[in-house]
């Protein structure tokens, strides 16, 4: 068999469960990975050793951050996301903090949790999946919008803060995408 990038690498991808996590989780399989999935559910991915954790409340995220600095990955995908669509108004507080507590404040603690492995290996990469919608704000979308605006800037600050290191961080914000994230709520 022929040795790709991410044979053995060891792989942590939060939000697994999704149309873009299952795809994702799919290929780092495919290729070799030591592949972990973190997600709230199984996940539906059988092949992947699942971690149970639940990213929308600080008690949640405090847990998976434990997990990840314990299992040391070589790369860690922060791609969990929820999504509410709707004017801000009619938006429940519990709805706002999840939000922010999914898709800003779980991935910058993950984070993290990993750098201190990364550091010392000299070795990393981190991908932070966020939204075109952190860059372009739209109407029916604020918390969304601002949360991922927030990991775009995070993400920047940290690639200039691992500058001199051989940890890379990456910021992807894909455009629309068929998945179970879109709600129907109006």
């Amino acid at each position: 068999m022929m040795r790709t990038p991410l044979t053995n690498r060891k792989v942590i991808l939060t939000g697994g469960s999704g149309g873009i996590g299952k795809l994702l989780a799919a290929e780092f399989i495919r290729e070799g990975a030591d592949f972990s999935l973190m997600s709230r559910t199984d996940g539906g991915v059988p092949e992947a050793r699942h971690l149970k954790a639940d990213l929308s409340t600080p008690e949640g995220i405090f847990a998976a951050s434990e997990i990840v600095s314990q299992e040391d990955p070589d790369i860690l995908v922060n791609l969990a996301g929820v999504q509410y669509f709707g004017p801000i108004e009619n938006q429940s507080l519990s709805e706002m903090s999840e939000s922010y507590m999914i898709n800003l404040l779980a991935p910058v603690a993950l984070c993290g949790a990993v750098l201190p492995g990364m550091r010392r290996r000299d070795d990393g990469q981190i991908v932070n999946v966020g939204s075109i919608f952190g860059s372009i704000a739209f109407a029916h979308f604020a918390t969304y919008s601002s949360a991922k605006a927030g990991l775009r800037a995070f993400s920047e600050a940290l690639r200039r803060e691992l500058v001199d290191t051989n940890i890379a961080v990456t910021h992807i914000a894909p455009r629309a995408v068929r998945t179970g994230l879109l709600t129907q709520k109006c």
